[in-house]
């Protein structure tokens, strides 16, 4: 299989968090049968489409939060593997399947990862 990302020198997945949809839950669910590697963030006002936000009660407010896969203790996602490969690329994510792209224009337009806090950037 010819895996575009193997060039790639893995900078979505060291330095975006991986935010996912509810059907990415489920397909990657059905693989894997365990939730482990399911985070919750918290974003940014406009920083994520709202329609891709919930919002969960924190320090006695309500902040924006995104489901997203849970990264290791180097800030990596926890499915990027030694070799920058990912792990689960046959059933990834629908934001790493169509990365890169990014915000151009309204939230109407695609865009791509949230930058990770202490990221290095895109």
């Amino acid at each position: 299989m010819n895996i575009p990302c193997s060039t790639c020198n893995a900078r979505c997945c060291r330095n975006y968090i991986v935010s996912i949809t509810a059907h990415d839950l489920l397909r990657i669910y059905e693989k894997l049968n365990n939730l482990e590697w399911v985070d919750a963030t918290r974003v940014e006002k406009n920083k994520i489409s709202p329609a891709r936000s919930f919002l969960l009660p924190c320090n006695g407010k309500r902040e924006e939060h995104v489901l997203c896969l849970k990264r290791n203790g180097k800030g990596r996602c926890i499915f990027l593997g030694k070799n920058n490969l990912c792990r689960i690329y046959s059933f990834r994510p629908m934001v790493c399947r169509e990365y890169p792209f990014e915000k151009k224009g309204g939230w109407d337009k695609v865009q791509g990862g949230v930058e990770a806090p202490g990221g290095m950037g895109a």
